[in-house]
């Protein structure tokens, strides 16, 4: 491709060859790109389909709190919103709580998994994501910690709830 374009800057026009040449790399390069576009439709289509209302509202009382990085800790895993400059902003993350390691996203009610997210941990997002209020109140008692700030509970209303709270009053719960 360089060549050519030294040669058509130098000669002003290409060679029957080499036209032919951009012909056939420009078909290819359409067929390449089709063929993107369909694996992505296959992609979306095959997403499973999981539902973040509850946590979308959490997250939004948590910012008209005015906690600036609203999280959840679900089960092994954490739940963040996109920022809203973000390329993909109205999507959630979801990370690894051990390692924090990036699993995959949710948008438009879809669960996109990156290569590291077993079918297993898919599955489990896809559960905890349904029903947050039971997952939360899980964490807390399985870690001893509110699910959303990671803090040690120590009263027992907070640890039958699995959230301080503050970060209750936060986020609504």
């Amino acid at each position: 491709a360089g060549a050519m374009l030294e040669a058509l800057n130098k000669f002003g026009s290409l060679t029957e060859k080499q036209f032919e040449t951009v012909q056939r790399l420009t078909l290819q390069s359409a067929q390449f790109m089709a063929e993107r576009a369909a694996e992505k439709t296959a992609r979306i289509a095959s997403a499973p389909v999981v539902t973040v209302e509850a946590i979308e509202v959490a997250f939004n009382n948590a910012k008209q709190a005015g906690v600036k990085r609203p999280k959840l800790r679900l089960d092994t895993f954490v739940f963040s919103p996109a920022a809203e400059t973000s390329a993909n902003a109205g999507a959630i993350y979801i990370k690894n709580k051990e390692d924090g390691l990036y699993l995959g996203k949710v948008m438009g009610g879809r669960l996109f998994t990156s290569r590291e997210c077993t079918p297993e941990a898919s599955e489990r997002i896809v559960a905890v994501a349904s029903d947050p209020a039971q997952a939360a109140i899980a964490y807390g008692k399985k870690f001893g910690a509110c699910s959303i700030c990671g803090r040690a509970l120590t009263d027992a209303d907070s640890i039958a709830r699995g959230i301080g709270p503050i970060c209750a009053d936060n986020y609504g719960f």
